[in-house]
């Protein structure tokens, strides 16, 4: 060997020796650690490169120094992410953004995925979503995967009217969600399978899991304005206030003024055909209300908190009008009638919440999270109706006067160990409902009374067991012992007064490898008559139609076989269900007053299979989801007896489309076919929407246009018991609304429990 090439060993030796290793981590905009990203070690002075490697599994990365000079830096690429830079020495992980890229005018966005499926449904996270710039948290569910579009308000797909929390309160008023921005939202949890601590009758979950915030002064204001057929506006305003020892204030509100404004005809048909009752006209809303929330929350140790909310909700005035044109024959001769019908109704609430939220064990192992409700009420309503018919005058009055009650506290114990996992728990709740009413019709009146009350003691238990990781099995038991008492006109009906206990199980076996995952899931529910549906209050609804309650309904123990299975972006959900004692609304001819009442009654068992289909594709700045459902049931029931058998099925297709200058379009359309929804014939019915999203700085503006086309109508058709009645509504489908929000302080640190 000569003394060149020795000195070479030499000098390669002494520069590895003297090289110094600078080591950190990657983390996306999530906080996830990001595998693969490429770390450059770089001279800043002259842009050159001194050494580079790959982050790991843990985000994690090691370079080495043999300049030492004091002009270096980091510097970071991954596909569909800006280039990061840090200087050394580094202080903590390197942050990466997704990346935009100007392709020929339109800016193309690094795809992320907000969706995460898991054995119970799905998590979609709200950290650089769209959908955290729209108006309200409401607004932003509504366009999430498994979310019924058709249906007006929040429901899930195959799966009805979710249970909602925010953190571990329960939302008891969903006008709540209205008042909450996006933007305060970290991810949300839509639960399509929930588990046993659950109430009895809930067949799906959404779980909103807020930010932290910083220390200091928050706040979120969104002001919007409709225009439809009538004006409406409303404004939101909530602010927080976080210590450095991690106690927080917040305070919010809302005032809103909205109507709506549509056609109505009621088409009935009874008696064997021979008599029919034909109501055409216009119905008019107008109502004010308001909304103010206060509270403080406690975050101490690593995962600690607890807090108290106390909310007060009024509409101080509410009118409901129509004015009607009847043509009938049940009277025994052809008429027609002019019917003016008015009324007016107030109500108010106030709302107590406390809940807190500890973790304790060696491992910080166990959990235990409780929340305590108070709730009292008060509505009242007064409907006054005239009708003209060629100067003879029937003037009919209705009135009822309402108060309730309601106390509940919940505590849920989870403890896990290692591959298994419980959760134990119990609730306890008291309710109670009065309700004054009275008719007076043509100068002859009556007044009566109902006062309801029940007891229900629960208690539960959970277990999870993961033998390997990609299979979970669960089981858990829920009892819950009920105590109903009724009173009507100060006396108790023992006929109608119930104690009893009702024993629900749940099992569920998931399996899951790379992106595919299957589920398998039984169990049975519980829907109990409100207290609407137990009074005897008669309501006028037309010349020859009344609605009332039914004191005698039971209880509906609908059985439930759940198959899902989700791979990448496609979701699938078959459920049968062996309805018992559905209850449902039908017509009843009474002929002695020649008078159709519609009342709830408990069905006849039948079957029910329901198919959910949802699948999200991402290309491009196009973001588009497709979902639909079928259910078909084998329903029969009436006097003659009806057979309620034709499938009924929805889908739509909502889409997401990244524009330039950052502005977010979702365009959606939806269809619904003819088919039974139980006793109701539903016709078919279809509608468009465009949202336009645009964020400056602090500032964010939407612009929404419902039904643009007009297509949008409501109509179906009620057959029982020989009484036919086709209900058509049109109109308060199309608007325009404007909503502009504006926040400060949204960068988050502390949690401040809304």
């Amino acid at each position: 060997m000569n003394k060149l090439t020795i000195l070479i060993i030499m000098l390669l030796a002494l520069t590895k020796a003297y090289a110094q290793q600078i080591s950190g981590k990657v983390m996306n905009e999530k906080d996830m650690p990001m595998e693969y990203a490429s770390v450059a070690l770089i001279n800043t002075a002259d842009s050159s490169l001194i050494s580079g490697g790959l982050t790991d599994e843990e985000g994690k990365f090691v370079v080495n120094d043999t300049t030492h000079c004091k002009t270096l830096a980091v510097r970071v690429t991954s596909l569909g992410y800006e280039t990061a830079y840090a200087d050394i020495p580094l202080n903590g992980a390197i942050r990466m953004q997704p990346q935009a890229k100007a392709l020929e005018g339109i800016t193309v966005t690094g795809v992320r995925k907000f969706i995460k499926h898991n054995a119970s449904g799905l998590t979609v996270d709200m950290e650089g979503n769209p959908l955290a710039k729209l108006p309200s948290v409401n607004d932003a569910i509504r366009m999430m995967p498994m979310i019924d579009a058709t249906s007006g308000g929040i429901a899930v797909l195959g799966k009805g009217t979710p249970e909602i929390y925010i953190n571990n309160r329960r939302v008891r008023n969903s006008g709540e969600l209205s008042q909450l921005s996006p933007e305060n939202i970290k991810s949300v949890d839509i639960i399509t399978d929930p588990s046993v601590k659950y109430g009895s009758s809930v067949t799906s979950v959404i779980i909103i899991h807020t930010k932290k915030c910083d220390n200091g002064l928050a706040g979120v204001i969104t002001g919007s304005g409709t225009m439809s057929e009538v004006a409406s506006g409303n404004v939101n305003a909530d602010f927080s206030y976080v210590l450095k020892n991690g106690l927080g204030f917040f305070v919010g509100g809302s005032v809103a003024d909205s109507g709506f404004k549509q056609d109505r005809t009621y088409d009935e048909k009874f008696n064997n055909n021979q008599n029919y009752t034909l109501t055409e006209g216009e119905y008019n809303s107008r109502s004010k209300s308001m909304n103010l929330q206060a509270g403080s929350s406690f975050d101490f140790g690593e995962s600690n908190s607890a807090g108290v909310r106390y909310e007060f909700s009024r509409t101080p005035s509410s009118k409901y009008n129509t004015d009607s044109n009847i043509k009938t024959n049940a009277d025994g001769q052809e008429s027609s009638i002019a019917s003016a019908n008015e009324s007016l109704s107030q109500s108010m609430q106030h709302y107590l919440n406390g809940y807190a939220t500890i973790k304790f064990g060696a491992k910080k192992n166990f959990e235990i999270t409780a929340d305590a409700d108070y709730l009292y009420g008060e509505s009242k309503n007064n409907q006054n109706t005239t009708e003209d018919s060629k100067g003879i005058y029937s003037i009919v009055n209705t009135s009822n006067r309402a108060s309730y009650h309601l106390i509940a506290t919940k505590a849920n114990l989870n403890m896990a160990f290692g591959k298994l996992s419980f959760d134990v728990g119990g609730e306890y709740s008291y309710t109670s409902d009065r309700t004054d009413f009275g008719n007076i019709i043509d100068g002859t009146g009556s007044q009566a009374n109902d006062f309801i009350k029940q007891n229900l003691a629960v208690g539960y238990v959970n277990a999870t067991y993961r033998p390997l990781n990609n299979l979970t099995l669960t089981a858990g038991m829920r009892a819950e012992a009920t105590d109903f008492t009724y009173y009507k006109n100060g006396e108790r009906i023992d006929g109608q007064s119930k104690s009893y206990t009702d024993w629900l199980p749940r099992f569920t076996i998931s399996y899951a490898v790379k992106d595919l995952r299957i589920g398998l899931s039984y169990n049975t529910n519980v829907y109990r008559p409100s207290y609407s549906m137990l009074n005897n209050n008669s309501t006028y609804v037309s010349h020859t139609s009344w609605e009332t309650g039914n004191p005698l309904l039971s209880s509906s123990t609908p059985h439930n076989i759940n198959l899902s299975m989700a791979w990448k972006q496609t979701m699938l959900n078959v459920t049968y269900i062996r309805m018992k004692r559905q209850i449902e609304y039908v017509y009843m001819h009474m002929p002695d007053y020649n008078l159709n009442i519609r009342k709830p009654i408990n069905l006849p068992d039948f079957n029910k299979l329901n198919i959910v289909l949802s699948h999200s594709m991402d290309i491009g700045f196009w973001h588009p989801m497709i979902q639909g459902q079928l259910a078909i049931c084998d329903l029969k029931y009436g006097s003659p007896e009806e057979s309620y058998n034709k499938p009924i099925g929805s889908i739509s297709l909502q889409n997401r489309f990244d524009l330039p200058w950052g502005i977010y379009a979702y365009l959606t359309g939806w269809w619904s076919s003819k088919g039974n929804n139980n006793t109701y014939y539903m016709y078919d019915n279809a509608s468009v929407y465009v949202y336009l999203l645009k964020s400056v700085g602090n500032w964010s503006f939407s612009l929404l246009a419902n039904d643009i086309f007009g297509t949008q109508k409501q109509k179906h058709l009620t057959r029982t018991n020989g009484v036919n009645v086709t209900e058509y509504r049109k109109g308060a489908s199309q608007l325009i609304q404007l909503s502009v929000t504006y926040s400060f302080n949204s960068k988050n640190k502390r949690n401040i429990k809304v």
